[in-house]
């Protein structure tokens, strides 16, 4: 007599109007929590800030560049943009570093910011091996920036 009044399947449960939240409205309560837990503490709050104000200076400088036709002011928003990665490594690491300690990480996130640190540093030294590539590669030829002309002298 009172089985029939809970579902015994999913398809019970889809079948009495039940319906889970959109997927958007999930991602906006998560931005929403990320928000909450970025601005609770002065020191992610700060590293956010300086993410948004060093970004929509790369913007800025790229679309200056662009319409003057700089070369050094484009690839100094490249520069800039690659600083903004660095910065979001370094607050989504401050931020998961705050999670409690569950039964499969008995210690905590605390670690996430050396994790996050380590990957920055392979990705600044594969960029600097890259350059130094780039370099030796280059090495002895000399551009003419006017007529995009090389000469090779060794």
């Amino acid at each position: 007599m009172m089985a029939g009044l809970l579902p015994q399947h999913v398809q019970d449960v889809s079948s009495q109007n039940y319906s889970e939240p959109k997927p958007s409205l999930r991602l906006s309560v998560k931005v929403t929590k990320w928000m909450k837990t970025i601005f609770s503490e002065k020191a992610t709050r700060n590293l956010f800030l300086f993410l948004i104000l060093n970004l929509s200076f790369a913007f800025v400088e790229l679309l200056w560049g662009m319409w003057t036709n700089s070369l050094g002011l484009i690839s100094d928003s490249f520069h800039m943009f690659f600083d903004c990665t660095a910065l979001l490594a370094g607050l989504i690491a401050t931020v998961v570093a705050r999670w409690a300690a569950n039964e499969k990480f008995s210690y905590g996130y605390v670690r996430a910011e050396v994790v996050a640190g380590f990957v920055n540093t392979l990705f600044l030294l594969f960029v600097a091996f890259f350059i130094f590539a780039e370099a030796i590669e280059a090495r002895g030829h000399i551009y003419n920036t006017y007529t995009y002309t090389q000469h090779t002298f060794l």
